[in-house]
């Protein structure tokens, strides 16, 4: 995958202090006896069968949003006991009772579940979804698997050693208590508005 130089290039390249991320709601800390395992997978399983051979076991645990894969998938992983989700829900609440979330590394949901305590397997397939992964491995809080390798596998071993890593859990809170303090003090969107009313302002309009 090129690119991989990249991968520190965001917080190496920066001048200014971050200003986010920006939640539509405050973050929910995860509960201590949070059992779930939230899988939100926006793009279709061509060729990712071994996602689908991963996810079977932990079913009776797992809530799944997966809009673009086939029916077929999602009635196996029904039939194994998965809530499946067919619209979005409140993310807040969901990663509230999550132990686990697998996604894609977005920025949005990778953000949200750091502020949430909630460790995190990514499914990395470009470089803005490989640089959020190999940060949240760097902070021990996720891992990250590059899909896009050829003979990529994920054993449903390597999701449940996830769910029981105590250790991640603890970091994922720690870093989830801090973020939430953060983003309590530092108002994002408003520090947003603002710049851009004085960029309007600066040009005349």
């Amino acid at each position: 995958m090129p690119g991989a130089e990249l991968s520190v290039a965001y917080d190496t390249q920066r001048v200014s202090p971050v200003e986010g991320p920006v939640f539509e709601q405050p973050p929910i800390p995860r509960a201590a006896d949070a059992k779930q395992v939230f899988a939100y997978l926006s793009t279709d399983s061509n060729g990712w069968m071994f996602l689908l051979e991963a996810l079977i076991p932990v079913a009776k645990c797992l809530r799944i949003h997966a809009p673009s894969w086939p029916k077929t998938l999602l009635s196996r992983l029904a039939a194994a006991g998965a809530r499946v989700d067919i619209t979005p829900q409140p993310i807040a609440g969901i990663l509230a009772g999550s132990r686990l979330v697998v996604h894609l590394g977005g920025h949005g949901l990778a953000a949200e579940a750091l502020a949430a305590g909630v460790p995190q397997l990514i499914l990395g397939n470009h470089i803005e979804q490989n640089l959020n992964g190999e940060a949240l491995e760097r902070a021990g809080v996720g891992r990250l698997v590059k899909t896009y390798l050829p003979g990529t596998r994920l054993e449903s071993d390597a999701i449940q050693s996830l769910i029981d890593d105590d250790a991640m859990a603890a970091r994922a809170d720690a870093i989830g208590s801090r973020l939430r303090e953060f983003t309590a003090r530092r108002d994002a969107l408003i520090n947003c508005e603002a710049v851009c009313m004085d960029l309007l302002k600066a040009n005349g309009a």
